[in-house]
């Protein structure tokens, strides 16, 4: 179940309201998506997929009210505000109340102020690269610490992070939610620099990657990357809009 803006719509959170205001009715909605089988009627959900929220420039009211993601981090060198993406760590939490027991952090694109565009939603021009290359670093550790963070903090430890959610999307700046274009050299950077930052911050979180969109592409970008960055990931991801059904095996 991946959370991100469903707990905007179910807590408020961002620009959104909550779309539920009561709170039996907010659990039984839990109740319905994470649980025991054996106990009552639910799905049964056991995977909870985190979204690690980049933060897009306050001045910014572009995004869907409920995709208004908030980010840790304000600015260089700012203090990690954990106070912060309320909704989105109340729903983890009810989530591993009823059972949920495998966890994952993804990001849909870094803060803002990290970006060639100045926008989370993504780049200026189409497909560029909107991570500047010298706020690399700066992304993993990001990432990092807010990994770090949830296992020391919060009780959460994320069996996997990935640093790239559908990186062959078409994501430009203005929309309507966070996106990161990200070309196949920015992640043979980051894919490995990020394996290496969980590990010095001593965290058994693996890399997971590359989220694209769906399983042709995901065998494409396989296909490109240099041997350091498929080393560094643990877990394959993807998407799947198309269906590409018959790409499986391959996959």
């Amino acid at each position: 179940m991946s959370l991100a803006w469903e707990a905007n719509d179910l807590y408020g959170g961002g620009r959104q309201a909550t779309k539920i205001g009561d709170a039996a009715l907010q659990g039984a909605y839990m109740d319905l998506l994470f649980g025991d089988f054996a106990a009552r009627l639910t799905l049964g959900f056991n995977i909870a997929r985190y979204d690690i929220g980049g933060g897009d420039d306050p001045g910014h009211v572009h995004m869907r009210p409920d995709a208004q993601m908030e980010g840790y981090q304000s600015g260089p060198g700012a203090a990690f505000d954990w106070n912060r993406d309320a909704a989105q760590r109340r729903m983890l939490q009810e989530a591993k109340k009823r059972g949920a027991d495998i966890f994952e952090a993804a990001s849909y694109s870094p803060p803002y102020w990290m970006t060639a565009s100045g926008c989370s939603a993504g780049s200026k021009q189409r497909q560029q690269d909107n991570l500047r290359p010298e706020m690399r670093e700066s992304f993993v550790d990001y990432l990092a610490t807010v990994v770090k963070h949830f296992r020391d903090a919060e009780g959460i430890r994320f069996e996997s992070v990935e640093p790239f959610n559908e990186p062959d999307g078409n994501w430009g700046a203005g929309g309507t939610q966070e996106g990161y274009s990200a070309p196949i050299a920015a992640q043979n950077a980051v894919l490995p620099m990020l394996k290496a930052r969980l590990h010095r911050n001593g965290l058994e979180t693996f890399v997971a990657g590359v989220d694209t969109n769906n399983i042709s592409a995901a065998i494409s970008d396989a296909d490109h990357l240099d041997a350091a960055s498929l080393a560094a990931i643990g877990r394959f991801d993807t998407h799947d809009y198309h269906h590409d059904v018959g790409d499986l095996a391959r996959l």
